[in-house]
């Protein structure tokens, strides 16, 4: 009787706590956007770089492919020449491939018939599964799921780079993918750090903290624009410029750089554009907007909010318009620079479908950034020499 006493109350508290939850209600709606029901079936599963549908098929930037995979086997990284698999956390298979025929399906989408070269695939034995990886020329650059970095050659098939790190038992369901720069590849490591790695003498230059907390503190996202790279955990953002390092404080949502500057989404429903040294340029903030994905296309910002909304950001006044879009209501996004999924449904941000509502009052920006007290409760450092 105790047992079931405790289990009532709890679920008393569930209950109440689910119904006093709010969600984003915008004053204004400029318009109704139709989505394009073109996918043949449902997302079951996404990342940053791929989602995988019910029926089997793969979605990245480029499209819907329709592979054979073995149930063991999934999509680690691919590009216009090779799917990288894991197959069953023992094995990494890279596999050529080639397009069959290509075909497009309602509303645009393209659809790729790929043939995998099986018997030209390159396979190395692994202890622990990559959790993330990315591929440039014959170098494959892997996070492993023990928190170690590893790099293998696939001209000489074998591992010619590994740095062993505490493994760390807690992350977060966003994980960022390395970056290859110049002679460099760029780690997002599963503690909270950035590693550099020096591809002419394969040792680690340099081991930057991004976070310090002890639990989900992977990097969730990082991007590099030029001399400027940005690395985010759930609660801190850092820019990293020219030797030095500026830090944003922040229950993080999405990251992103875009023309030499920062974005920002966050869990409480602001919009942010900083300067590569995180100063503050512009920000909106939409009341208990819960954002997926964020995509641009041209001087336009473009996130879905949860509840069922397309939000747009016009990047020079940055003031911004909300459409109303049937969305499956607050299922995860996957999206790509140009366009986002909802389970069937994909919206194309070269060609949305809105009809717009009769003209209402504008919204406008917010105004004196720098004396706004909204604003002086982002917290960003001094400049400080990158650890």
């Amino acid at each position: 009787m105790t047992y079931l006493k405790y289990l009532l109350f709890a679920l008393v508290l569930f209950f109440i706590a689910c119904s006093g939850q709010k969600s984003f209600s915008p004053t204004i709606i400029d318009g109704n956007l139709t989505l394009d029901s073109n996918l043949p079936s449902p997302i079951v599963d996404s990342n940053l770089t791929h989602a995988k549908l019910k029926d089997g098929m793969i979605l990245d930037k480029d499209g819907l492919k329709s592979l054979k995979l073995e149930k063991t086997e999934n999509v680690l990284f691919s590009n216009d020449k090779f799917f990288v698999l894991n197959n069953a956390c023992k094995e990494l298979e890279v596999v050529p491939y080639k397009v069959e025929s290509t075909s497009i399906l309602k509303d645009s989408l393209k659809l790729e018939k790929v043939s995998l070269e099986r018997d030209g695939a390159i396979k190395f034995k692994t202890d622990t599964c990559a959790v993330s990886g990315a591929l440039k020329d014959d170098l494959l650059a892997l996070v492993m799921q023990d928190n170690s970095a590893v790099i293998y050659d696939l001209a000489k098939k074998d591992r010619i780079f590994l740095d062993r790190n505490d493994p760390i038992y807690a992350v977060t369901n966003q994980l960022s993918t390395p970056v290859f720069q110049k002679d460099a590849v760029i780690y997002p490591m599963l503690d909270g750090r950035v590693v550099y790695v020096d591809l002419k003498d394969l040792k680690v230059i340099r081991s930057s903290i991004v976070g310090g907390d002890k639990f989900l503190n992977n990097i969730t996202f990082m991007d590099a624009d030029n001399s400027v790279v940005v690395a985010a955990t759930p609660k801190r953002v850092v820019s990293f410029v020219e030797g030095q390092s500026y830090t944003l404080d922040d229950d993080i949502r999405y990251v992103k750089v875009y023309k030499g500057n920062v974005f920002v989404l966050n869990l409480e429903g602001d919009i942010a554009e900083y300067d590569p040294t995180l100063r503050l340029l512009n920000k909106i903030h939409l009341p208990y907007a819960k954002f997926s994905g964020i995509g641009f296309k041209g001087d336009t910002l473009y996130t879905l909010e949860r509840s069922g909304f397309l939000v747009e950001v016009n990047l020079d006044s940055f003031k911004y318009k909300v459409y109303k879009a049937d969305l499956h209501k607050n299922k995860e996004v996957f999206f790509t620079d140009g366009v986002f999924y909802n389970t069937k449904s994909s919206i194309d941000l070269a060609n949305l479908k809105i009809k717009l509502a009769k003209p209402q009052a504008k919204n406008t920006k917010v105004k004196d950034v720098e004396s706004s007290k909204e604003n002086q409760a982002l917290k960003t450092t001094e400049p400080k020499k990158a650890q």
